[in-house]
C-alpha cells in the first residue's frame, strides 16, 4: 500500500514537472512576461512621480471633460446625456473616484489602464496566431507592440486612447475567435462589444457598419454556420437599436441626432479649416473673412503664407488663429447655435464639395507620421487578394482587418481639427501586424522553395 502511494506520488511530481517544462517553452509565458514588465512597471515619461501626486498627464484640453463629469450616480441613474461626452470612459473615471476619492484616483486610473492595456497583449497574441504562420512572427509581433511607445505612453493619460486600443484588441480578437469557432457568446460579445467601443469613443461609430457588413458576408458567402451568423446578426441589430436609443436621448436634449456635439463642434472648425467661409456671402462668412484680416494685421509675422490647416499648434486665444476667428464671431453675437452651425457647414460643403475634397486629401499629407500607416494599408489590400487567389474563398475577416484600419484612419484625420496621430492610435495595434504577415510570406515562401530544391 505504501509502495503504491509512493508510486502515485512519483508519478504526480513527474507529471508537475512536465507540465512547469510545457509552460516554461510556451513562449506566450515569456511574452507576458516581458509585458508585465513593461506594461505595468515601466513609467517612460515619470507620469507616476510623487512630486507630481501621482497625477498622470493633464494638458491637453480635452483632460478636464473626462473629469468634471465623472458624477458616477448621474451618469447611471439621472438618464441625462453629456452633450461632449459619451458615457463609457466617463463611468470608468467616475467609478475611480468613487472608489478611490479625488485625489488617489488618478494613480488607480493609470493603474486600471496599464493592466487592460497588459491583458490586450494576450489577445493580441492570438491574433497574430490568426494571420501569421510562423511562431517568430507572431513573438516578434506581439513584442513590438509591447514596447510600443504610442501605447505605453498613453496609458498615462486621462483620455480614452488607453482603452480605445486595448479594447479595440480585444473586440477584433472576439470577431476573430468567433470565426474560428462559432458560438452564440462570442457573436453576443462581438456585437455588444460595438456599442460599448461606440459609448467610449464616437470615431469608432463606422465599426457599426462593418459589424453588419461581417454578418452579411457570412451569410452571403459561407454558409457553414447559417443559424449562428443570422444570431450574430440580430446582435449587432441590437447595438444598433441601443445606439438610436442614446442619439434620440440626445437629440431630445440638443436638437441634434447624434451621440456628441464634438463632431458637429469639429467639422465646423474644419470647414473654417478649410477656409471655404472666403467663397461665401453670407453674414457670418462675411465676419470670418473681416476677422481673419484682422487677425493678420495683429499677427503680421504669421501673416505671409498663413493656411489655417497649417496654424500654429497653439491652444490659447488670440495666438491660434482658428480660435480667433470664432472668438470673433461669437463677440458679434454671430455664432449660431449648435444645429444651425451644423446646417451652415454642410450647406458649405455641398456648395464646395471639389474645394473641401481638397482640403481632406491636404490634412492626409499633412500628418507625415501617418505616411508609414498608408503603405501598410495599401501593402495589406495586395496580401489580400494574393490570399483570394490562393484560396478562391473570400477572406472575410481580413477584409474586416483592411476595412477596420482604413475606416479608423480615415474617421480620425477626416473628422478631427488636429491631433490626426493621436485619434488614429487604436489602428497602431493593428498595423504592427502587416509589416510581419509580409515578413511571415516571405519565410513561407523560402520553406517552400527549399522543400522543392532536388536533391543529388
Amino acid at each position: 500500500m505504501e509502495s503504491k502511494q509512493q508510486n502515485n506520488n512519483a508519478l504526480s511530481d513527474k507529471s508537475a514537472i512536465h507540465r512547469l517544462e510545457s509552460l516554461c517553452k510556451n513562449p506566450l509565458v515569456w511574452v507576458m512576461l516581458i509585458a508585465l514588465i513593461f506594461r505595468a512597471f515601466i513609467d517612460p515619461m515619470g507620469f507616476l512621480d510623487p512630486k507630481r501626486s501621482g497625477k498622470p498627464h493633464l494638458e491637453s484640453p480635452d483632460v478636464p471633460s473626462y473629469l468634471k463629469d465623472a458624477n458616477l450616480k448621474e451618469l447611471l441613474f439621472s438618464g441625462e446625456v453629456n452633450i461632449e461626452r459619451t458615457p463609457a470612459y466617463l463611468i470608468f473615471t467616475g467609478l475611480h473616484r468613487q472608489l478611490f476619492g479625488e485625489d488617489a484616483m488618478f494613480g488607480w486610473i493609470v493603474f486600471s489602464q496599464r493592466m487592460l492595456s497588459l491583458i490586450s497583449v494576450f489577445f493580441f497574441y492570438r491574433i497574430g496566431e490568426y494571420f501569421l504562420k510562423s511562431r517568430i512572427c507572431v513573438v516578434l509581433a506581439t513584442l513590438l507592440y509591447v514596447v510600443a511607445v504610442s501605447a505605453l505612453l498613453f496609458n498615462n493619460w486621462i483620455l480614452t486612447e488607453s482603452l480605445a486600443v486595448s479594447f479595440a484588441v480585444c473586440w477584433f480578437f472576439c470577431l476573430m475567435a468567433y470565426v474560428q469557432k462559432p458560438t452564440r457568446l462570442k457573436a453576443f460579445l462581438s456585437g455588444l462589444g460595438v456599442f460599448l467601443l461606440i459609448m467610449l469613443r464616437p470615431a469608432f461609430m463606422g465599426l457599426l457598419l462593418l459589424i453588419f457588413v461581417f454578418w452579411g458576408m457570412r451569410l452571403l458567402f459561407q454558409r457553414e454556420h447559417f443559424k449562428k451568423d443570422l444570431i450574430g446578426l440580430l446582435y449587432a441589430v441590437l447595438s444598433l437599436v441601443l445606439i438610436f436609443g442614446y442619439c434620440h436621448q440626445f437629440y431630445k436634449k440638443t436638437g441634434i441626432f447624434s451621440v456628441t456635439v464634438l463632431g458637429v463642434s469639429n467639422q465646423f472648425i474644419c470647414m473654417i479649416q478649410s477656409e471655404l467661409f472666403q467663397k461665401d456671402d453670407s453674414p457670418i462668412s462675411r465676419r470670418m473673412q473681416t476677422a481673419l484680416t484682422e487677425y493678420k494685421k495683429i499677427f503680421p509675422e504669421k501673416a505671409n503664407d498663413l493656411r489655417l490647416l497649417t496654424r500654429p499648434r497653439v491652444w490659447t486665444y488670440p495666438d491660434d488663429p482658428i480660435n480667433f476667428i470664432t472668438e470673433k464671431v461669437r463677440q458679434d453675437g454671430l455664432m449660431p447655435p449648435m444645429n444651425e452651425r451644423r446646417i451652415y457647414t454642410q450647406r458649405m460643403i455641398r456648395t464646395y464639395p471639389y474645394d473641401y475634397a481638397k482640403f481632406i486629401a491636404g490634412k492626409f499629407l499633412q500628418e507625415k507620421k501617418l505616411f508609414p500607416i498608408y503603405v501598410f494599408i495599401l501593402t495589406e489590400l495586395f496580401l489580400i487578394f494574393a490570399l483570394w487567389k490562393q484560396s478562391r474563398r473570400i477572406p472575410i475577416l481580413h477584409w474586416i482587418f483592411w476595412l477596420m484600419i482604413a475606416g479608423l484612419l480615415f474617421t480620425a484625420v477626416a473628422g478631427a481639427q488636429d491631433e490626426y496621430f493621436r485619434l488614429s492610435l487604436p489602428v497602431v495595434p493593428f498595423v504592427i501586424l502587416i509589416p510581419f504577415q509580409c515578413l511571415d510570406v516571405w519565410m513561407n515562401f523560402l520553406k517552400l522553395n527549399s522543400n522543392q530544391r532536388p536533391t543529388d
